[in-house]
């Protein structure tokens, strides 16, 4: 009877944390209205490859709650110009939740021996999250 039960309830749980297409197309939306602003460059395949300079990462989130991090965007004035963009986002997309904004000094790439390379500590500047008020 547990073993019956088990199942179901474990799978309902997992797919309440995964991340669905239409939370990737919700992000990319939002994406639009963040790179409005101009902060982060349309090409920035140059900060990807040296890892230095403005430059945003996109998490999809689940259930409408994209996340995303910047890195390098330190100013108090564009991190309110990406607010700003935020809350008007929140304001046209009626299945977006909420809007987080991560803020990170710059990023760490450490590039091993073996050819790999992982993330060091990194510093946290500000998490901004915007919620659609209820």
């Amino acid at each position: 009877m547990i073993r019956r039960l088990s199942i179901p309830l474990c799978a309902a749980l997992l797919l309440g944390c995964v991340s669905s297409a239409e939370d990737s197309e919700l992000a990319a939306e939002v994406g639009t209205y963040l790179n409005a602003t101009g902060i982060i460059p349309q090409d920035t395949r140059d900060a990807y490859n040296r890892h230095s300079g403005k430059i945003v990462y996109v998490g999809p989130g689940v259930n409408g709650s994209p996340h995303f991090t910047y890195y390098e965007v330190t100013s108090p004035e564009e991190m309110r110009q990406l607010e700003i963009a935020a809350e008007a986002a929140l304001k046209k997309l009626p299945n977006v939740r909420k809007i987080t904004l991560h803020f990170m000094e710059k990023e760490v790439i450490r590039q091993h021996a073996d050819g790999s390379s992982s993330r060091g500590r990194e510093n946290e500047i500000a998490t901004i999250v915007v919620r659609r008020e209820s």
